[in-house]
């Protein structure tokens, strides 16, 4: 079984490219390998707790039970709080792969496009990782 913040994490992955959820019809793209009971249960759980955060609204129709994206996951906000010597660490190793002075890194203004190459940054690892185990 899944835990309600693994399930959370799926779920909003599936978002991010689609606006309803429905159990029976959409479970599967959800947990590909996965069809237990205990596992629904944890999504419908992740589901009641985004719908308290106003990710998802819940709307009966029908007789089928829809979780429909209020708004798009590019619309909600993140707000994420460092140290200035976390924010130097990041700035350090962004502005030494990036050489275009315009997207310099501010240490003391860590960005969402910082934190994009930075992730851009850890998927490049990830890769040549899994390229070196082939």
């Amino acid at each position: 079984m899944a835990t309600i913040l693994e399930m959370s994490s799926k779920l909003l992955e599936y978002f991010v490219s689609n606006e309803v959820f429905e159990l029976e019809k959409d479970f599967q793209k959800v947990c590909l390998i996965s069809d237990s009971e205990s596992d629904q249960a944890a999504i419908l759980v992740a589901l009641e707790e985004l719908a308290k955060q106003n990710f998802v609204v819940k709307k009966e129709y029908n007789n089928k039970t829809y979780w429909i994206l209020f708004k798009p996951l590019t619309m909600h906000n993140e707000d994420v709080s460092i140290s200035v010597a976390l924010g130097v660490e990041i700035s350090n190793l962004l502005n030494k792969v990036i050489p275009d002075e315009n997207r310099k890194c501010n240490p003391l203004n860590i960005s969402e496009e910082n934190i994009f190459h930075l992730l851009m940054l850890a998927k490049n690892v990830e890769v040549e990782s899994d390229n070196k185990v082939d």
